[in-house]
């Protein structure tokens, strides 16, 4: 018997259907066969192209300040694998993990499934065996053939969808919405907190009788100097910003948050939600903090829509001598796409190399940024993130430093940071 968390994870990814296989029928089997979904009681899933994780991270702790028992899967994670599955905001444990796996192994149909179909029926497993109020599913990739899309969603939220894994969902935003809006029921709610909502979603919405919810149409939002505004035709909430909600893309997951709220019977009550809002610290989004007193932003960023609003919000911050930026894109990712939005802001670049296959080699990122007008002297390549971090601890401390371009990235230097 497999004895260690880690030894399962290895085991899984050994022998596991290799890569990304989207697709339903896998997981639907198999969670048949485990006879779990019955002890679902209502399904809330988040999909979208940005905005995920904050969006779960928020319905989280506002159900958790009312008193609701809540489970949520989310990915990918930034230290352990544990950190995928809650419940009340408490990670899974090496032992319950295991104890899910070992469940899903004794199906003949376990060897069929891909590693995220691993973990996705063995997050669902595990909420089965508790009394929740509600699980809250995060969207691994598209939503249509997603595996979280198995259970069927009592209500959907889609943040803001751009162009981002198009070798698997397509090269439009019309046609990547199409693959989003499949996590939509017929005659269920559907909340949308995107401005500019893709017509597939419109249309597959109408086609499939979804109760659908816009931003702009339906609910809305507003930023002041210190503080927001929600409204629908029935109501009007005013809160305050805080560490997570402190740009206007936040204040966008905010509002479709609180629509979703408002469908799943909530009586929204300023006190309790800012409550919540107030209590989440959630890593690599927006994330500021401190070291070796200077100022570091870490995001995840890492498509053109998330470089956008992370340059918009860092500019909204005091003004530094200069801002220096780690970077690092996996090949899958349109470098121009990625880095033109971020040349109006860094003024120098420190480029580790990750020794990752999967991402793309500092040189071709050094010949991108050339493209886009940086100068040569500007760019600094380093071996390591380690040896970027030494480089940056020698410079002035007003300088303020951004990280952003893959959760790998986000995670090595949080972890570098925090070892120092």
């Amino acid at each position: 018997m497999t004895k260690s968390l880690d030894d399962w994870l290895k085991k899984i990814t050994k022998e596991s259907m290799p890569g990304i296989q989207l697709g339903l029928d896998r997981c639907k089997e198999l969670l048949a066969s485990l006879d779990c979904l019955k002890n679902i009681k209502q399904v809330i899933t988040v999909g979208g192209t940005n905005g995920k994780g904050s969006s779960v991270a928020m319905l989280e702790a506002i159900m958790l300040e009312y008193g609701y028992k809540v489970g949520t899967y989310t990915s990918p994670h930034i230290h352990k694998i544990n950190e995928r599955i809650k419940i009340n905001g408490i990670e899974i444990t090496d032992n319950q993990l295991i104890s899910s796996l070992d469940k899903i192994a004794e199906s003949k149909n376990s060897a069929e499934l891909t590693f995220f179909e691993y973990l996705t029926v063995a997050a669902v497993y595990f909420f089965s065996r508790h009394k929740l109020d509600v699980i809250i599913l995060e969207v691994g990739l598209g939503g249509r053939l997603d595996a979280v899309n198995c259970i069927d969603a009592d209500i959907a939220l889609l943040s803001a969808i751009d162009i981002d894994h198009t070798e698997f969902l397509g090269e439009s935003r019309e046609q990547i919405g199409f693959e989003k809006a499949g996590i939509m029921r017929e005659r269920k709610h559907a909340v949308c907190s995107d401005y500019n909502v893709p017509n597939s979603i419109l249309e597959f919405a109408k086609d499939n009788g979804v109760n659908l919810h816009v931003l702009g149409v339906d609910f809305y939002t507003r930023g002041g100097a210190t503080s927001w505004q929600w409204w629908t035709d029935n109501i009007m909430i005013e809160g305050n910003y805080n560490s997570l909600i402190k740009t206007d893309f936040q204040l966008r997951n905010l509002s479709g948050v609180l629509k979703v709220l408002e469908l799943a019977g909530f009586e929204l009550k300023l006190e309790i939600i800012q409550k919540a809002l107030d209590a989440i610290s959630l890593k690599g989004r927006f994330q500021i903090l401190k070291h070796e007193n200077r100022e570091w932003v870490i995001d995840v960023a890492h498509n053109n829509q998330a470089c956008v609003n992370l340059v918009e919000s860092v500019k909204k911050l005091p003004a530094t001598v200069n801002n220096l930026g780690i970077f690092g894109l996996q090949k899958t990712k349109h470098l121009q796409n990625f880095f033109s939005p971020l040349v109006s802001l860094v003024d120098l670049w420190f480029l580790p190399k990750l020794d990752d296959e999967s991402f793309w080699p500092v040189s071709e990122i050094k010949d991108s940024l050339k493209r886009l007008g940086v100068s040569h002297t500007s760019i600094f390549v380093f071996n390591s993130i380690s040896d970027a971090l030494d480089a940056i601890n020698l410079r002035n401390n007003e300088e303020r430093v951004l990280v952003a371009g893959s959760f790998i990235v986000v995670k090595r230097v949080l972890e570098e940071i925090e070892a120092r």
